[in-house]
Order: C-alpha cells, then structure tokens, then sequence
C-alpha cells in the first residue's frame, strides 16, 4: 500500500529549489515522531550520478528498512529504481524500475506493470524510500504537472507565501 503522508513529509523535508549537484556531500536527517527519533535517512550521490538512499524507520519495535539506487533522467523524473530491504511488518523488499524507449515496467512482490509513456511520468516505489522527495523537482522541471507510476497525476500548484522564522532569521517561503 502507498501512503501519502510519510512520502510527502519526505518530499516536504527534502525539497530544495535547486538541484543538487552530484558532487553534494551526503544528506543525512533524522525522523521524528511525536517528538521522538525512530529513524534516519541518508542520500548520497555516487561518481556515476546515481542516487544512494537508506532509510531505516523503527517505531514500537518494528518498521521499514530499505536501502535503494535511484537514477534520475534529465528531466527529474526517475529513470530506474532498485530497493530491497523490508517493509513496515518485516516482509522483504524487493523492487524494481526501470524507463527503456519510452515504455516504463516495475516489479515487487506487491506488482508487477509496465506502460508505454507519451510524455514524462515520476514512479511512486511501494518500498521506502526518499524517492518522493525528488518530486518537487520534477514538477517544476515539467511544468507542475507529472502522470504518476503506476496511476494518478501529481500537481504542484502555488497557494501563497509565508515567513517564517529560522535560526533566529527571518525566512521568507515562495516565489
């Protein structure tokens, strides 16, 4: 089962405005529940541009592990997925994507598809992983409207700004 609030609260936490270049150092940040740490993600970029992610979740003495490469195309949106690991209830990971001449396949043990694409479209893995965190980068890249994979679309739609406090400084958020 795909769930949304995790996956956006990723997407949210990782989204930065600008593309991070494959020379980054890695990105590791802490998941809090209810004011508790219960996990940890990492990205990392390897020398040939493919994406390394952990992501390991524990809450009440059970939840997700993946470990992934992802492969980003040039317009953001993913070329090709690999994770294994275990999902919330420890049952093994292992999942699979990949885009070739146009035409998209996945495979898990909850799936298996495969779609002919007409334009860009962004994969939505089963396993966890921060993948969902590259969506807002995908969508500004193609204008704010992304097919998903396996079904849906996403949109990325301006609904105002705000400030906020950072650090003690002022932050203004939008554009």
């Amino acid at each position: 089962m795909r769930t949304l609030l995790p996956g956006l609260f990723l997407a949210l936490s990782c989204a930065s405005p600008k593309p991070v270049p494959p020379s980054a150092p890695a990105v590791r940040r802490s998941i809090v529940l209810n004011g508790q740490r219960v996990g940890f993600s990492t990205v990392s970029w390897n020398p040939d541009g493919s994406i390394a992610n952990a992501v390991d979740i524990h809450e009440n003495g059970r939840g997700p592990h993946a470990d992934a490469v992802i492969r980003l195309a040039p317009d953001g949106t993913i070329a090709s997925l690999d994770a294994s690991g275990l999902t919330e209830l420890n049952a093994p990971v292992d999942e699979h994507f990949i885009v070739r001449r146009g035409r998209a396949s996945w495979s898990s043990r909850e799936e298996r598809g495969e779609k002919d694409l007409t334009g860009p479209a962004y994969f939505i893995p089963n396993s966890a992983t921060d993948s969902d965190a590259f969506l807002l980068a995908a969508l500004r890249k193609n204008g704010g409207t992304l097919q998903l994979l396996p079904g849906g679309i996403a949109r990325l739609e301006k609904v105002g700004d705000a400030t906020v406090a950072v650090a003690g400084a002022q932050t203004h958020l939008g554009r």
